[in-house]
């Protein structure tokens, strides 16, 4: 089991903020703290377990597939932009339909994710 090199206390006032395992303070929201337990673990895991270059690879990898295939990213702004009011409600799952599309098309490697980087 892996030990954390930080830990979120309490602060007086209520907001947390996030230690070294000595008792320095390593993040303080800008003197702010966070309001609550959840933000502070993930900016926690953001700025100290390698969440950064987690994000960074996920949006690389997004970029340059939707770069490959503009024409599928075409289809799927205009598919999202016709379903929206659907996907809003629930009765579409776009993350499926998408698949499927992608599957229809024979491109591989689109994972759901990448809705987020659309271009």
């Amino acid at each position: 089991m892996e030990t954390q090199p930080y830990e979120i206390k309490r602060r007086g006032d209520g907001r947390f903020l996030i230690y070294t395992t000595d008792g320095r303070v390593l993040d303080d929201a800008n003197g702010y703290g966070y309001r609550d337990r959840q933000k502070a673990e993930k900016a926690a895991w953001y700025r100290f377990k390698g969440g950064r270059s987690k994000t960074a690879a996920a949006k690389k990898a997004a970029t340059t597939f939707w770069r490959l295939h503009p024409a599928f990213a075409l289809e799927a702004v205009a598919l999202l932009e016709m379903e929206f009011k659907a996907i809003a409600l629930g009765d579409v799952n776009a993350d499926q339909e998408l698949t499927e599309l992608a599957r229809e098309r024979s491109i591989e490697g689109f994972d759901p994710a990448f809705l987020k980087y659309l271009p």
